[in-house]
């Protein structure tokens, strides 16, 4: 929920591009399950900071069975580094626009097998937990 807070007060206040995302990719680096124990090893998605172990060379993880995403998650982050822009022409490895939020439509990108976007504040959940952190937070 953090992030997305920033997210919002940043759009209202900077004006400046703003890439959100969420990455639901469940696959062979998720560490976080794996180290877990039994508990979470069968769970579905992802931990805090698995994104890290596909932007960052891992000696103990094989690489060879998730090359496709450490490649799209590479490229998605070198390119802004390089350009300002995550996804400055679609490619075959990137084969959609990663568009900045706007203060009208903020949204992030569902980094997944597939790329996909959806709104900020798309999951019922989420809202709960600003409904709540609007009603109580200290003014």
């Amino acid at each position: 929920y953090p992030p997305m807070i920033e997210t919002e007060l940043l759009l209202n206040s900077s004006g400046l591009p703003l890439y959100h995302y969420f990455l639901t990719y469940d696959g062979w680096r998720n560490i976080g399950k794996f180290t877990s124990g039994s508990i979470f090893r069968n769970s579905p998605g992802m931990s805090h900071a698995d994104d890290l172990f596909y932007l960052f060379y891992q000696s103990f993880i094989p690489a060879w069975f998730e090359m496709e995403m450490i490649n799209k998650m590479t490229t998605l982050w070198t390119n802004f580094a390089k350009h300002g822009d995550p996804t400055p022409e679609i490619s075959e490895l990137l084969p959609r626009r990663w568009l900045s939020s706007s203060k009208e439509a903020p949204q992030a990108l569902i980094i997944d097998k597939d790329l996909s976007t959806i709104p900020l504040w798309h999951r019922e959940s989420l809202k709960y937990w600003k409904d709540l952190y609007s009603k109580y937070r200290k003014k």
